[in-house]
């Protein structure tokens, strides 16, 4: 009787025990499962990209530079020579131009220089009358020599070439002078040349259309003092 017992309770005891260790395999199985991976059945979705993130815009940024946006360049021109009554007209042509401190003078002394002139006449009377002709062509500027072997010729131009005189002469013999003629004049003669400095391309282009009415006068661009 107590045999059986015993045998009875050391069946119960291995049953006992093997039913625990079963579970506790079941349960590792189950906890091992989440850790294995399934690489065939991963899907990987593209992450959204900002346009800010964009590699060529970020790029972009990086190489913009802002560069300064420059104006024409300033232009400084001389205008010259001038004397006797094509001074007093130049200046009075520039002051309308209202240029303000961008425009000044220089004077210039020449020892030897060229004119443009009509030989000297026998008596005023006939002066008047050359001078009533000049002025009926349009000629408006000259000047009545008054003294020495030049008393009673009329001058109509000082310049400093012989080429500008020779210019200045074809000019009013377009006019309709006819007894006009070129001649070294050796004295010294003082001529104002007009400084024109910082001028837009507007004011140099009204330059330029205002040379054209001065025959026998240079007008060049030069390299601006500042």
């Amino acid at each position: 009787m107590i045999r059986a017992l015993f045998v009875i309770l050391l069946l119960s005891t291995l049953l006992l025990f093997g039913l625990i260790q079963w579970g506790s395999q079941i349960t590792t199985d189950k906890e091992a499962i989440p850790q294995t991976l399934q690489a065939d059945r991963i899907l990987l979705l593209p992450t959204a990209i900002s346009p800010t993130d964009s590699p060529v815009s970020a790029a972009s940024t990086v190489g913009a530079v802002s560069l300064p946006v420059s104006g024409p360049a300033a232009v400084c021109m001389e205008w010259g020579d001038f004397s006797g009554d094509n001074l007093k007209r130049a200046a009075e042509a520039l002051s309308a131009l209202s240029l303000r401190n961008r425009l000044t003078q220089r004077q210039i002394e020449h020892t030897n220089g060229y004119w443009v002139y009509m030989a000297p006449r026998e008596s005023r009377a006939e002066v008047d009358r050359k001078i009533a002709e000049l002025k009926a062509l349009g000629i408006k500027d000259y000047y009545v020599m008054q003294d020495g072997k030049w008393q009673n010729a009329i001058s109509l131009g000082i310049f400093k070439t012989s080429e500008a005189a020779q210019k200045f002469l074809e000019s009013i013999m377009a006019q309709g002078v006819r007894t006009a003629r070129v001649g070294e004049r050796v004295s010294t003669v003082t001529a104002t040349t007009f400084i024109l400095d910082g001028l837009d391309a507007a004011a140099a282009a009204r330059m330029d259309d205002l040379q054209k009415r001065f025959a026998g006068s240079a007008l060049k661009t030069v390299a601006c003092a500042n």
